[in-house]
């Protein structure tokens, strides 16, 4: 490995030719400067400078060494100056995973607005990736991403996360527009053997099979016509008169005057939306994305929840 000491030495005596001027530069004596160089030119295998006419002329070696040293040297000292600011707060990235619901629940406009309101610098090192909830928590044991917003948690226990639950929401019925009588409660026997709109079957076999089994326990048997795994395209087709569908109560606020929306309390999924990252982080702008949440659930910013299994949502 070479040692940036070293490579600086080397450079200030090839860009002042003189043992005596780079040594008065460096704070140094020239006697230890002089055997490092030396010491460095038998490490490196090659000569990095000629003596001639008792003034140092970089070799050919040595000033092709030269263009490498420096880029390197520049690239340490802006490595040094980031890392001086994500230890003070004023810079970093934030890489955030996340599924669909967060963007409904309006979770990423809050992440936004906070660190907005707290650092305007912060807010534009936001990095937003879609993920499904699976693989947010390999992105996060790999260090991909920093922050997930996931429906769902690890299957099993996992010491190295740490999570908070953010949402916990019921869902709604979306119907297309005259469906239903206006502003009448839905009985689950009026769904039976209605047109649905469903999550797809081959992306979570067992989500599915838990909707249906849900469905047959409230008394109806929804009739699936349609797949679509992202709500707003599930919207547009109840807009078109597709079918119904089960949506997170949040989605209720984008209103759309082809679709009728009614609260469905008997029906006993719920969305859950967690917020997760490495037990061991604590760069400034995931503490305050904690905060945040911490503040708005009322609780101390320092709590934390250990990561357990939970039912997948039904979206």
């Amino acid at each position: 490995m070479l040692d940036l000491r070293l490579l600086r030495y080397f450079v200030t005596v090839a860009q002042t030719g003189s043992i005596a001027r780079a040594a008065e530069e460096l704070h140094v004596s020239q006697s230890p400067l002089s055997r490092q160089i030396i010491q460095f030119e038998e490490t490196l295998g090659f000569q990095l400078f000629e003596r001639v006419n008792k003034r140092l002329v970089l070799s050919r070696e040595g000033q092709a060494f030269l263009k490498r040293a420096n880029a390197l040297l520049a690239s340490a000292r802006a490595l040094d100056a980031f890392a001086r600011d994500i230890a003070g707060g004023t810079t970093g990235r934030l890489r955030i995973g996340y599924v669909e619901g967060a963007v409904t629940t309006d979770l990423i406009g809050r992440v936004i607005d906070g660190l907005t309101a707290l650092d305007d610098a912060a807010a534009r090192q936001l990095e937003f990736r879609p993920m499904r909830s699976q693989a947010q928590w390999e992105a996060l044991e790999q260090h991909e991403i920093d922050l997930g917003f996931a429906y769902s948690l690890p299957p099993e226990g996992n010491a190295r996360l740490e999570t908070r639950l953010v949402t916990d929401e019921p869902l709604v019925l979306a119907a297309p527009k005259g469906t239903f009588a206006p502003e009448q409660p839905i009985e689950p026997a009026q769904l039976d053997r209605q047109p649905w709109i469903a999550f797809p079957k081959a992306m979570s076999p067992v989500l599915r099979d838990r909707f249906l089994e849900r469905c047959a326990e409230c008394g109806f048997i929804p009739d699936i016509r349609h797949e679509a795994a992202d709500q707003s395209l599930v919207r547009r087709l109840v807009a078109a008169g597709r079918g119904c569908a089960f949506l997170q109560l949040s989605a209720e606020r984008l209103r759309d005057p082809a679709i009728d929306f009614y609260p469905v309390p008997w029906f006993p999924m719920r969305v859950t939306l967690h917020a997760l990252w490495r037990a061991h982080d604590h760069g400034p702008l995931l503490g305050a994305v904690q905060k945040l949440f911490a503040t708005s659930a009322g609780e101390s910013p320092d709590r934390a929840v250990s990561v357990s299994a939970e039912p997948a949502p039904v979206t």
